[in-house]
Order: C-alpha cells, then structure tokens, then sequence
C-alpha cells in the first residue's frame, strides 16, 4: 500500500497536519474503488442506472482529485474538496433515494470526516446540510403509508456505511494516540531541557537544589547526607592559553568522568561555571571524603579533554549541617579552604 499513500516530506510524522493528509488519501482511495464496486453492483444486480451512473461520477472525480493531490499536496484545498465531495454525495443520494433502503445510513459518515478535515465549524456546516437533507426527506414521508420491503440494498448500505465508520474511528484512535506519545515526548523533553545544563548534560543547579532540599528535609532523612563542591583549578588560564572553546571540552569531559565515577545514587550538577556539586544521599563523612580523594586523583592522573588539569574540592556532612543552606555555605567554605591551601587537594568542613 506505500504506493497508493504518497508520503510528503513536508509533512513528517510530528506535523500537525500528517494525519490529515493520511486521511485524504484514505478517503480519496475508498471514494474511487467503492463507487466503482458498488456502480457495477446497481449495474448487473439492481438495474439502476441512475445509481451506478452517481457513483461512477463519484469515483471518476475522486480518481481525478487523488492524482491532483499526490502532485499539488494542498492539504487544505484538498480537505475542503473532499468535504464539500462527501457532503454532496451523501446528502444527494439520501435525497434521490428518499431516505429508502436505509440510505439515510450515510449521514452519519459525514461529520466524522468533515470535522476533522476542515474544523468545528464548517464540519458542522456539512453536517447540517446532511442532516438537513435527512429531515426534509422524512419530513415528506409524514403520514405517507410506505410500502416498501428492505432488500439487499438496505443490507449493503449498512454495512457500507457502518465499516467506514468503524475505519474512520479506528484511524481517530491511532491519530489520538501518535499524539498523546508526541505530547509525551515533548514534555519529557522539555522536563530535561529545564533540568539539565546544556553544556555538559548534568543537572542545572535548580534541578539540584531540589534534590539538595528534599534529601536535608528532616522528616525524610534517616542516614547522613553528604555534598561535595568541587572546582576547576585555574581555569581561567585554560581558556585564556587554549580558548573558550576548549575550555568547554575541558568541562564536558570533566563532566563525564565525575558520572562514571560517581554511584548511581549519587547526583551530579554543574554549579556553575567551572563549579561542580555532587550530592551523596546516604553517605556519612568518612565515605564521602575516600570518594572525594577518589574523584580528585583520577581527575588529576588523567588527560581532561588533552589537557592535564587538577580539581579542588570542599565536602560537608549533614551530620554538622541542619538544612541546606548550611550545608552549601559550609561546603563552599570549605572549597574556598581548600583553593586557599594550594590548591588540588579535599578540605572537609
């Protein structure tokens, strides 16, 4: 079937109008072979010409709009094409059938497709006229005695009429469900985007003070909490000897060094800056300083981005901090010690 259904790079998946040129090639395709199956049918089984003459003009014009709209790909002339063809259809074949032979079956395709081509209002223009239609056809009939004894045209009409309706809220439910996961994937995506630095993928430092707030609430913590703050040794002179952009790699690759060192309990984020914070929920001091010393000696034995470059960094315990804006100044003063002291080594508040 990928022949008959043109897929036009103009509109991808993620296009709001994707799903409306699916359904125009859907209803351009049944609008050809059904009129024409159906015209043979009132050909050689009813012997109504004046049927199989309407719906072979049916198929002939939507045969003609399919090829126009695999070239053109106008979504919307072709969506108020197909509507105002339906609408006609319909309404003109309720209307020279008298509402007989269950016709008047049909007038419920027309607003499932109508609306979701061409909007709320004028769906519900074509609907209207439908159902108008309908209603001055019965209208008639008021007091009128029919005789009239359904045969296999009424048999084929609702079951015509009530397989394009089961096709048309089957392709709703595929449409409403590819966009309940796009708007899922996008608020996922927009969740991390408002959570992670851009430049190295770690949290940002609003992601991580709600961690940091939520793992010093005092109704929530049973174990000690540790943090540690550490930063770039000198590097200003990185970017003022190699540039701004190496000084970017130096810190992406930090950056990924400090996730593959780190458990996965832990959290890490860019402070800011050359600034990093890693909380280490659970941890009592002595843990979180042989992790610290781990962290720095790794850092310092290793090329960073082919540059050779030491980190400083401050470590506090919630054991001697009651919240976390204790724990933060005791961790940056701590930082500051350290930076003060030389330079490449731990310093624990």
């Amino acid at each position: 079937m990928s022949f008959w259904y043109k897929k036009f790079p103009q509109y991808p998946e993620n296009h709001r109008d994707h799903w409306r040129v699916v359904l125009v090639f859907h209803c351009l395709l049944i609008a050809t072979f059904v009129p024409t199956i159906i015209s043979l049918i009132n050909v050689f089984v009813f012997a109504d010409s004046t049927l199989a003459l309407l719906d072979f003009s049916v198929a002939l014009i939507s045969l003609g709009a399919y090829f126009w709209f695999r070239h053109s790909a106008n979504i919307q002339f072709a969506s108020v094409l197909l509507s105002c063809l339906v609408t006609f259809m319909v309404s003109f074949f309720i209307f020279i059938a008298k509402g007989q032979a269950h016709s008047i079956a049909w007038a419920l395709v027309v607003p499932p497709i109508t609306f979701f081509l061409v909007g709320r209002f004028w769906g519900a223009v074509c609907a209207i006229v439908v159902f108008s239609t309908s209603a001055y056809v019965v209208y008639h009939q008021i007091g009128i005695p029919l005789q009239h004894t359904p045969g296999y045209g009424s048999l084929l009409n609702v079951i015509e009429a009530s397989l394009l309706i089961i096709l048309l809220f089957r392709f709703y439910e595929r449409t409403q469900s590819q966009a309940y996961k796009q708007l899922e994937e996008h608020n996922l995506l927009v969740s991390e985007l408002a959570e992670t630095d851009r430049l190295t993928g770690l949290y940002n430092r609003e992601k991580f003070d709600q961690e940091l707030l939520t793992s010093c609430d005092p109704d929530k913590q049973t174990t000690p909490t540790s943090l540690l703050l550490l930063d770039v040794d000198h590097f200003k002179k990185i970017n003022d000897s190699y540039g701004h952009l190496k000084g970017d790699e130096v810190l992406k690759a930090l950056a990924e060094k400090l996730r593959r060192i780190v458990r996965t309990t832990d959290i890490v984020a860019r402070w800011g800056g050359e600034e990093f914070a890693i909380l280490l929920p659970g941890t009592e001091k002595a843990l979180a300083l042989s992790l610290a010393e781990r962290i720095r000696n790794e850092v310092n034995g290793s090329l960073t981005a082919g540059i050779s470059v030491s980190i400083s960094i401050g470590l506090v315990s919630s054991s001697i901090a009651t919240n976390s804006e204790m724990l933060l100044q005791q961790a940056d003063n701590a930082l500051y010690q350290a930076k003060a002291n030389g330079r490449n080594r731990v310093i624990a508040a």
